[in-house]
């Protein structure tokens, strides 16, 4: 179980801390807007992995953010976020991590395992930022028919849900399998016409006509579209590989002279010509801090880090190069059989110039029509046990949400819930959504027993009734995750939290709008990041 102990975030010249959040039902309240609740909100989301969702007129790109944690009440991990770079402290060991993708490999690895799914035909570690979704919910752009963000879409969110449960692998139910069948079928006809034309149009005079005797248009085009498909697949790996490469030897070069500098400090000391300083520090590109490598001790951890990083590099890029030698042994085997040269398809190509529209459509329906065979190929691999098992815990989560639903007062006619997401043109609006959206957390929880903490920010947004807050209160309470929500009181409610036993209340009334960082927290937030072996950089 995941327990958020502080959130921290600022820099040189202003800063906040929040601490004092316990295990159970956290609500952070005030009686005014915009004095930063939904800021602290993002703030842990951000320091979590997620893509930033700040309003425009926060820079997050100019702050630090630490959130502290505490993994299964027996482990203690604190995160140091700046743009997309990291840093792990787990008791005496410190962690520098360079991007995003490395942070979620690492949290995989050593937090709790991330679901692996089927995306566009391979297999994919979700990123964190999907999955913290089954348990936050922004203030702003709440879509009860759509996820957040833009690299996911829902069916992935779903396939993440069925990963999360053991029932791995893409399905697709009666009518998505009829859909695909019906597109596929609209291709191939359309396929059919463009070829006629192509014919029609075509005189074969290039160096393909000698493939065979009954080499055709038809056939030539899709020979050329293989080909040219794995020369562009093989191109982008190279280019993958490089950038691991390229990766690789930057971190080489810190290593081999963070090692120099150990075997001169053995002998000397090292000084600044302008200050005279003898601290020495290491800064990752594009972090807004910087390591203090002066103590043989951090020294050694983060030349630790960086051989771990390597060996990473290294072994990704072996594996991209093993990639690329299977497409390229396709590439030989397809232009060795028929003896085809690269010659020949550029004379190809210059040769049906003039078909260039019909071609490129004729490529785009072929790799359509090998998506479709693709999807059709991998829903027929699904056991029919999984496929039933999958309804299942789709059909019991509805069944939850629903229970969730009725608690709250469904009494006035609507109809129950028929799905994890509403359809694009009838989703809920104001209250009915944030019911929606409370309710799907609440049973993601109870049936899946994920470890992440309910965020919530603005849990009485859209003017949510006090008699449903007073039902639904009680539900999150009960649940053995941390819960944290926002709240803005209305004058008479001040106070309305205090004094019940099972609701820790962080009050921020009295805060001046829009003005939560100040630099009164500068001196302890300084204190916080040097935990880390780190100094900010002055603004």
């Amino acid at each position: 179980m995941i327990t958020i102990k502080q959130i921290a975030f600022g820099n040189s010249s202003e800063a906040y801390i929040q601490s004092g959040f316990t295990n159970g039902l956290n609500i952070i309240s005030s009686s005014e807007n915009h004095v930063g609740k939904t800021l602290i909100m993002q703030a842990m989301m951000y320091a979590l992995g997620s893509a930033p969702m700040f309003p425009a007129s926060f820079p997050a790109e100019d702050y630090v953010f630490l959130i502290d944690l505490e993994i299964n009440g027996n482990r203690s991990l604190s995160i140091l976020r700046s743009g997309n770079t990291f840093i792990i402290k787990e008791g005496d060991t410190v962690t520098p991590i360079e991007s995003v993708h490395d942070f979620d490999r690492y949290w995989s690895n050593h937090i709790f395992e991330l679901p692996r799914i089927i995306k566009d035909g391979k297999v994919h570690i979700v990123s964190t930022d999907l999955f913290e979704q089954m348990a936050f919910m922004p203030q702003a752009k709440r879509n009860t028919a759509r996820i957040y963000g833009g690299r996911y879409k829902k069916d992935d969110f779903m396939e993440m849900i069925y990963a999360q449960a053991g029932l791995v692998g893409k399905t697709l139910n009666d009518g998505e399998l009829t859909e695909i069948k019906n597109k596929k079928q609209k291709l191939e006809t359309r396929k059919k016409e463009l070829s006629k034309k192509s014919k029609k149009l075509s005189k074969m005079g290039s160096a393909l006509t000698a493939i065979s005797p009954t080499a055709d248009r038809e056939e030539t085009d899709r020979l050329i579209a293989e080909l040219e498909k794995l020369g562009d697949e093989i191109t982008e790996l190279k280019k993958q590989k490089n950038r691991f490469l390229t990766r690789k030897v930057k971190n080489e070069g810190v290593l081999c002279q963070l090692r120099s500098l150990n075997n001169s400090l053995d002998v000397d000391s090292l000084e600044c010509l302008v200050c005279g300083s003898r601290e020495i520090g290491y800064r990752m590109n594009g972090s807004k801090f910087i390591f203090d490598i002066t103590t043989s001790d951090m020294r050694s951890q983060i030349i630790n880090s960086l051989k771990e990083r390597i060996s990473e590099q290294e072994n990704i890029a072996k594996e991209l190069d093993l990639e690329i030698r299977e497409k390229q042994t396709r590439f030989n085997k397809i232009t060795d059989s028929r003896n085809i040269t690269l010659e020949d398809i550029f004379v190809y190509r210059e040769d049906y110039i003039s078909l260039e529209d019909i071609d490129k459509e004729l490529t785009l329906i072929a790799d359509e029509l090998s998506n479709v065979d693709r999807i059709i190929k991998t829903d027929k691999q699904i056991s029919a046990k999984n496929k039933v098992d999958r309804k299942n815990l789709k059909d019991k989560i509805v069944a939850k949400m629903n229970k969730i639903h009725r608690k709250l007062g469904n009494n006035d006619g609507s109809p129950d819930y028929s799905d994890l997401f509403t359809t694009e043109g009838k989703p809920y609006s104001g209250s009915e959504a944030t019911e929606f959206l409370m309710a799907r957390m609440y049973a993601l929880v109870d049936c899946l027993h994920h470890q992440l903490p309910i965020l919530v920010d603005s849990f009485r947004a859209e003017e949510l009734s006090t008699g449903r807050e007073e039902k639904m209160l009680p539900l999150f309470k009960d649940l053995e995750n941390q819960v944290i929500l926002t709240a803005t009181l209305k004058e008479q409610e001040i106070g309305k939290y205090w004094g019940i036993e099972w609701i820790n209340n962080i009050d921020l009334s009295g805060y001046t709008p829009n003005k939560l960082l100040s630099s009164k927290y500068c001196a302890e937030f300084a204190n916080e990041i040097e935990r880390f072996g780190v100094k900010l950089m002055q603004l």
